[in-house]
């Protein structure tokens, strides 16, 4: 299945659900340097996400 998704939905849908990945991130993006997100009630930066995530054993793939 594929979807469009756009402005304020790309949050909701995409990043929120990476929080939450299991085994594997699959994030194919131009960048992600200034990126940050809501996470647990504070702003950080997406970078750190990506760091709990692999200690959680989360593979991440990140294609730039």
């Amino acid at each position: 299945m594929m979807q469009y998704i756009s402005d304020s939905d790309h949050y909701n849908e995409v990043l929120k659900a990476s929080f939450n990945a299991k085994k594997l991130l699959w994030i194919g993006t131009a960048d992600l340097k200034d990126l940050h997100v809501k996470y647990r009630s504070v702003y950080v930066p997406y970078f750190k996400v990506l760091s709990e995530a692999f200690n959680r054993h989360v593979s991440v793939r990140l294609i730039h």
